[in-house]
Formats: structure tokens, sequence, C-alpha cells
């Protein structure tokens, strides 16, 4: 089977109407075959991922982003020889929001 039987996404959030809010998430996914045969599993898999935002003014947000915050390794593939192809690893973005 090459999507996971089991998967689960779970998330929280902090807004209290301040500048300030954050939200946290884990993802798993159970392990899974790579070919249509069965003969290649990829392992379950775990991330987190986290954002923060502080609004400077109305309208305008700075925000941090890090995907896969621990830096765990995912498979994402894998071929016949044994070679992996990962996903991506840990990813960081800093930007600002405009809304007009």
């Amino acid at each position: 089977m090459q999507t996971p039987k089991h998967g689960l996404n779970l998330s929280l959030a902090y807004e209290d109407g301040g500048p300030l809010s954050a939200r946290a998430q884990v993802r798993y996914a159970s392990g899974q075959y790579d070919d249509d045969l069965n003969t290649r599993k990829l392992d379950s898999i775990v991330t987190f991922d986290a954002r923060a935002d502080y609004r400077v003014a109305k309208g305008v947000t700075l925000f941090t982003d890090i995907r896969n915050l621990f830096d765990a390794k995912v498979v994402s593939a894998v071929t016949e020889d044994g070679l992996e192809t990962l996903a991506q690893r840990r990813f960081w973005r800093v930007g600002v929001t405009v809304d007009f």
C-alpha cells in the first residue's frame, strides 16, 4: 500500500487578541510501501512544525515559521538498490505579511 494506513495531525493555537499568536502542529504517518509489490517499506514518521506571528501595526505582521522543527529524517522513496530519497529537512522562514 503506497498510502499510509494511519495518519494524525494535531494542532494547537494561541491567540488572545493581542499582538502575539502562535501555532504548533505534530504530524504522524504510519509506515507505507514505496512500490506496487509491497516489497520496499518506508518507516513511519513524526514531524513537528511551529509558527509565531507578531502584529506590529494594523495589517502588518512579522512571522517566523519552522517546518520539521527537530529535523526528523523522512524517507519519501527507496529505489530497488536501496537509495533513499529524503523529504525536505528542517526549513525555517521569516517574513512580513501585509494586509490591505
